[in-house]
Parts: C-alpha cells; structure tokens; sequence
C-alpha cells in the first residue's frame, strides 16, 4: 500500500509541475514530473506503484497519464484521443480506471481496464462528473449534472459490469463540477463532502441611520 505520510500536489503556478510532500506539514518537497503541459493529480495507485495525472495538450486537449514511481520515472500515456479524459481514479484493487470524457458529446463516466487496453465501460447514463469507488471495489459513485450523487453497483471478478445508475441525494456541493468535492469513508456508508450551507439566516435591517452616533 502507499505511504499515507506522503500527498502528491502540483505547484500553483504555470505548468502545475507534480511533487510530493509531506503530509506532516514538513516544508520539503521532491519534484515528480515537470513538464510545459498543464497538469494536474488525480489519483495514488492502491499498491503506491503509480500516479495518475491529466495534462491539457493543444492537440488532444485533456489526456490520461501514468507517473512511475519505480525506475526511471518516466511518464506514459494511459489514454489520449481527440475528446477530454479526466478525472482517473484507480479501482481499490488497482486493475480498473474510472475516469471522464467528453466523447459522447457530454462529460460521461466511464472506465477502463488498468494497464490499458481497448475496451471500455460506460457506467453513467444521463451525464457525470468525478467518480469515486468504494474500497471494496464493489461501487462507484458519481456526480450528475443535476448535482444529485449517483450509486453504480459493479462487479470487478471475474470480469467488470456495471449495473444501473441508482440516485442517492443531492448534497448540494459548493463548488459544483469541481474536482474532489466528495470522500467515501472505507464501507462507502459515509460521505464526507465540501457543500454549500443553505441555512444562514439572512438579516434585513430597515432604518439603520436610527443606530449610527451622529454626535
């Protein structure tokens, strides 16, 4: 399993090169990957092995990569077409991806055995955005456009399938369509999750001059 002292983050400037740090806090940090495309972290591999990353090219726009951590550390493409993908995140077991393209028309989720081969899944119906697995492997869950939480039972052995996309609730996420808006603790019967809070009393005050020292 991988270190879980250690974060990967990408710098905030221009091209968002990839690092890892310390999540003590510690001020030092190892540079990963740098590089003139834009890029950003989107997932550990279980076994600490990999990370995977999506970089915005001008030809291929948003591609899919994979970061070695072992050897020479030299990047390779996990997928890249003429769409956008994504958003990648490792199944617990480490042998699928689910990710976000736009190749339909629409951000859809889908996913793909890891390493990389041809065949793909679509595991949401009507739009999604930011998926996430449960440990056990045995769920994915996603955002949709309406900003409700989606609820995919699959199965990873002895082959992959995805049943239908399920509605839980809508958590009403601050920053909607944004990355990591979401964590599933370890059984996926908790959500931790960034929302917006509805339920601040809003104050009118009328005849407000009544208040202010004029002397």
């Amino acid at each position: 399993m991988f270190d879980s002292s250690r974060d990967v983050a990408r710098s905030g400037g221009s091209p968002g090169n990839l690092f890892i740090k310390s999540s003590a806090g510690a001020q030092t940090e190892e540079l990963l990957f740098k590089s003139e495309l834009w890029k950003w972290p989107n997932d550990w591999s279980p076994d600490g092995r990999y990370i995977l990353f999506h970089a915005l090219d001008p030809k291929t726009k948003a591609d899919l990569w994979v970061l070695p951590l072992t050897g020479d550390r030299t990047p390779h493409v996990f997928l890249q077409t003429e769409f956008s993908e994504e958003f990648g995140q490792f199944s617990r077991d480490g042998h699928f991806v689910a990710y976000v393209s736009d190749e339909s028309g629409r951000q859809e989720v889908y996913a793909r055995p890891f390493p990389a081969s041809d065949i793909k899944w679509q595991i949401s119906s009507n739009g999604g955005h930011d998926p996430k697995w449960r440990r056990d492997g045995k769920e994915l869950m996603y955002e949709a456009p309406d900003g409700k939480l989606m609820s995919v039972k699959v199965k990873l052995l002895p082959s992959f399938q995805a049943e239908k996309p399920e509605p839980l609730f809508n958590p009403h996420f601050g920053d909607r369509m944004s990355r990591h808006q979401y964590a599933l603790n370890e059984d996926g019967q908790r959500i931790l999750a960034i929302v917006r809070n509805e339920t601040l009393p809003i104050t009118v005050v009328t005849d407000w001059s009544r208040d202010l020292d004029l002397k």
